[in-house]
């Protein structure tokens, strides 16, 4: 019974709170101050980013072509703002 709000709570709290950077970032820096689990958190973090850079290298996604494009695309906006 008791059970059934602190469920309630959290479901709340990861839906509409996580919204605003700030609860973010409070619990996040909350998160990391545990012992034990702050570490373990962030070895989860790291292999997340991990994988996902290792999907994209695997893509063979072209790193001096994006760099190419975006820079063309910034020096386009910035004389389109000059003139």
């Amino acid at each position: 019974m008791i059970g059934i709000p602190i469920l309630a709570a959290i479901a709340i709290f990861r839906l509409f709170l996580f919204n605003v950077k700030g609860v973010r970032e409070t619990y996040d820096t909350f998160k990391m101050s545990i012992p034990g689990l702050g570490k373990l958190v962030r070895q989860f973090s790291i292999a997340k980013f991990a994988r996902t850079f290792a999907a994209l290298y695997r893509a063979a996604l072209r790193w001096d072509f994006a760099g190419d494009r975006g820079q063309r695309v910034r020096q386009r906006r910035h004389s389109q703002r000059r003139a």
